[in-house]
């Protein structure tokens, strides 16, 4: 669910699993835009889908993150360009797919998205 606030755009999640008969308070927080580039090298990717996982943080376990669950996906541009909107204080990680459906590429951000916008350039030949 998404909603432009005072100029802010915002997101939240709503998940509703049986029949409500109650009024729901949904509460939204603002997004950060990530946009960049897919590479191989020099070469930009075109077409290559990129699913967006968020990660939430596990106390005593030993990597302290795990993928809680898809958030959305989109398709490289013919620039190899991409963009798309995550809630702020989330983090997340980023997972390319060929076209057998296969992972080819993930980036795993160090950091909750705190800012309003975020430039992520990814290159096949150096992900992490």
């Amino acid at each position: 669910m998404e909603a432009t606030i005072d100029g802010v755009r915002c997101g939240g999640r709503v998940i509703i699993t049986e029949p409500v008969n109650v009024a729901l308070e949904i509460h939204l927080r603002p997004l950060t835009q990530v946009s960049g580039k897919l590479l191989d090298g020099e070469e930009p990717i075109a077409g290559t889908r990129l699913l967006i996982f968020e990660e939430i943080q596990v106390p005593n376990k030993p990597q302290g993150w795990v993928v809680a669950g898809v958030r959305g996906e989109v398709k490289t541009e013919h620039n190899g360009a991409f963009e798309f909107f995550v809630e702020r204080g989330v983090r997340f990680l980023i997972a390319a797919q060929d076209e057998s459906g296969r992972i080819v590429m993930r980036h795993r951000l160090p950091e909750k998205m705190g800012a309003e916008a975020v430039v992520v350039d990814l290159n096949l030949q150096s992900a992490n």
